[in-house]
């Protein structure tokens, strides 16, 4: 409805439907990715170089502990919003 979505069938299975961005859809994405970093931009104003790059390596291991764990932590939740 809001045409961000662009459908055509798939050529290997006419029954499927492919699913694309549309041209729109790409514009907002392009909009909201520069509104992202500039308000990252803003977060780190007065950070140092040495903090900045400690923070990201920081959270890149945070990232990979959360990808590592995935799994169990999502067991976990089910568990909770079943048995909770």
């Amino acid at each position: 409805k809001a045409g961000l979505l662009e459908r055509t069938t798939d050529p290997d299975d006419r029954r499927a439907v492919l699913l694309s961005a549309s041209p729109k859809a790409k514009r907002l994405l392009q909009r909201l990715a520069a509104g992202r970093r500039q308000r990252i931009e803003r977060l780190l104003d007065g950070w140092t170089e040495d903090e900045i790059a400690l923070f990201a390596s920081l959270l890149g291991r945070l990232n990979q502990a959360s990808e590592t764990h995935h799994d169990q932590h999502a067991h976990e939740l089910h568990q909770e919003l079943n048995h909770g």
